[in-house]
């Protein structure tokens, strides 16, 4: 099937089962952060859909923005799980957690400048992965049965570091594709991971 995008197909084979595992913990504890991970999967995963089913060649506009929200939904979720993790008397307000999408607002500006999109891709994913490495790292430290979530973390460093930083034409290896197979194990250990603490969390509550 010429001109078929492996990598896309690669990424709904693991997201959809990914997604509904998300799906069936996020209706079980209730959590808003185990929903908002589920969202950001869900957006991922519409924009590839959507090129698929159009046979886009390149990225879409509508992959564009989708991708945007996703990376905002995951940074919201993190925020949350920080504010949660804290006492309730230490804890600042919901509203704060979802600063992220601020982002959407200012994106129409820069959606067409291909270095400016660029950027915000940059910092918002970086981001998100140094927030999710503390967070998981230090959760882990405290309460353990965290490493699957903390082993995801260190997955999403490893394809943003081969996708962002390591320069494509250092080598014969196609960088960008081992970064798009490392970034799929992130997704599947994230949402085993996810699903491991709503069974905690629920035997807890039980």
């Amino acid at each position: 099937m010429e001109g078929l995008n492996w990598v896309s197909i690669l990424f709904l084979l693991a997201g959809i089962p990914s997604l509904v595992i998300l799906a069936l913990s996020g209706s079980k504890t209730k959590e808003l952060s185990t929903i908002l991970f589920g969202a950001a999967l869900a957006s991922f995963l519409t924009g590839i859909t959507v090129d698929l089913i159009y046979f886009e060649v390149e990225r879409s506009r509508f992959r564009d923005w989708l991708e945007l929200i996703s990376i905002a939904s995951v940074l919201c979720a993190l925020f949350i799980k920080a504010r949660n993790s804290k006492p309730i008397f230490a804890r600042f307000p919901i509203q704060l957690t979802f600063l992220p999408y601020i982002v959407l607002f200012f994106f129409p500006m820069a959606v067409d400048t291909l270095v400016v999109k660029n950027l915000l891709q940059i910092i918002y994913q970086g981001g998100g992965i140094i927030v999710a490495i503390l967070l998981f790292s230090i959760n882990h430290y405290l309460y353990k049965k965290r490493e699957l979530l903390l082993i995801s973390s260190i997955l999403f460093l490893a394809a943003y570091i081969l996708f962002w930083i390591i320069p494509a034409d250092i080598s014969n290896v196609d960088l960008k594709l081992i970064s798009n197979i490392v970034f799929t194990a992130g997704i599947i250990s994230s949402s085993l991971g996810l699903k491991k603490l709503s069974e905690i969390k629920s035997k807890d509550l039980t």
